[in-house]
């Protein structure tokens, strides 16, 4: 019950923004890392923690994912490719793609402060600057909805839908870009709610 109020607030959302999806990678700082990417696929950990700029991690083992708040499945048919930003905010920047385009976009970690009704607007539109690059500012605070301790946005990109997800009163968060709902797209979705709701527990506490 829980969830399907969030998915129908999610569902009823919209906003314009305009962002095509590319494979551009974003600054990190990589030292004795436990992974590696080869071909467009990432295969081990990796965990970065800082006072000021938050925490985010990773672990995967073929097309399993284990990020900071949830854990997911991606198609066996696509490539998973992470890595984690450390430059202004830290976050784990994952791409699930083929060999031409990217299928999903997730973003995932731990902010550097709680998110509230408030702040939301403003920090959404933070990440969605330091996740992709952007200069816009997209999310208004009327575009932001709080439906079961989850404070909620969506916007439609040219080529997709993005969610920008966060548990009220925590500095838990999750970014779903999808470029269609095949692929694995909505089940993504679903266990990023249910994981931010505290139906599962997120890998990092398991």
């Amino acid at each position: 019950m829980k969830r399907n109020q969030v998915m129908a607030t999610m569902a009823g959302m919209a906003l314009a923004a305009v962002m095509v999806f590319t494979m551009a990678g974003c600054t990190k700082t990589v030292s004795a890392a436990a992974y590696k990417t080869v071909n467009g696929v990432t295969e081990g950990n990796y965990e970065v923690s800082t006072d000021d700029k938050g925490s985010a991690s990773f672990n995967i083992e073929g097309n399993h994912v284990e990020l900071t708040n949830f854990t997911f499945d991606a198609d066996p048919a696509l490539k998973v490719e992470a890595e984690i930003n450390e430059e202004d905010i830290v976050f784990t920047h994952v791409y699930v793609h083929d060999d031409e385009s990217v299928m999903q976009n997730v973003a995932d970690g731990l902010y550097r402060e709680p998110f509230t009704k408030e702040n939301a607007a403003k920090e959404f539109n933070t990440l969605y600057k330091a996740v992709f690059g952007a200069t816009d500012e997209p999310v208004v605070d009327e575009n932001v909805n709080l439906a079961d301790g989850l404070l909620v946005t969506g916007m439609n990109l040219t080529d997709g839908q993005l969610f920008i997800l966060a548990k009220e009163g925590t500095n838990q968060f999750i970014m779903i870009a999808a470029t269609t709902m095949e692929y694995g797209s909505q089940d993504l979705i679903d266990t990023a709610v249910a994981a931010l709701e505290g139906e599962t527990a997120p890998a990092a506490e398991e």
